[in-house]
């Protein structure tokens, strides 16, 4: 786990919460607090799982469900990272009645680039896949905290790798033998 920010980020966290989740036994919880315009991002790995790399494609969807408690202008950020290392983010508000869903195509509309000057990669404003990785954090100039549960891809072309079961069924059966 990386994680950055800027000299405005007071005191990050990022751990699991057994107490707040939609579903399941636990969420993600981003907890922030910046005492003006700051950012902060997580980096979970440099690389996605190979099989889901290799799957997401253009217009592929991306879903997951936020209860976010916010004071003032909080964001959730999700950055996708492609191939050449240029970064597409999302931000999504983090004030919520409760938890909400939200969804979003893998599109350079739905995650633009222009958040940052200096963006690595080779600059085309444009997706190349496959995808190498995913990013969250948060911004703002207030406290947040952030909770992320059920995080989740379409993956209509999903093909699994020789090597990985391609359903859970035929996991069972491979593991009865």
């Amino acid at each position: 786990l990386k994680i950055k920010g800027n000299k405005n980020t007071q005191n990050p966290v990022i751990s699991i919460s057994r107490r707040e989740k939609y579903a399941g036994v636990q969420s993600l919880n981003i907890s922030t607090n910046f005492r003006a315009a700051g950012f902060l991002t997580f980096y979970f790995s440099d690389a996605l799982p190979p099989t889901i790399a290799a799957s997401l494609r253009r217009n592929s969807t991306m879903s997951c469900f936020i209860n976010g408690k916010s004071i003032g202008n909080s964001k959730l950020l999700l950055i996708l990272i492609d191939s050449t290392g240029e970064m597409f983010q999302r931000e999504i508000s983090a004030k919520t009645d409760g938890w909400e869903k939200k969804s979003w195509r893998v599109t350079e509309e739905d995650f633009p680039t222009k958040w940052m000057p200096k963006n690595p990669g080779n600059g085309n404003k444009r997706f190349d896949f496959p995808l190498k990785s995913i990013v969250v954090g948060a911004n703002g100039n207030s406290s947040a905290n952030i909770y992320v549960d059920n995080f989740a891809f379409s993956l209509d072309n999903f093909k699994p790798a020789a090597s990985e079961p391609a359903s859970p069924r035929e996991a069972q059966r491979n593991t009865n033998n």
